[in-house]
């Protein structure tokens, strides 16, 4: 809930609509951008997932079906050995 009210008030502030917005995170913040995108009720113009994983397929699953169109980019490295 607070990082729903804080991006709404980022885009109350920059003036810049949902389509605009695009979350991105590295490790665990990639999978919290994952997560915060598919919670919201708005769908956002992307997510950028760096060396994440994904933790919740089934949940996300279900929560991107209100989110068609939500543009994702995951990146991950073929050397780490943990993710």
């Amino acid at each position: 809930r607070r990082l729903r009210v804080f991006l709404s008030e980022i885009r109350r502030r920059a003036n810049v609509s949902s389509k605009q917005l695009c979350l991105a995170g590295f490790s665990q913040g990639a999978m919290v951008a994952i997560d915060v995108a598919l919670d919201l009720e708005e769908t956002i113009a992307g997510v950028v997932a760096l060396s994440g994983f994904v933790m919740a397929v089934e949940t996300w699953a279900a929560r991107l079906r209100k989110h068609a169109g939500l543009r994702v980019l995951q990146l991950h490295g073929s050397r780490p050995a943990a993710v």
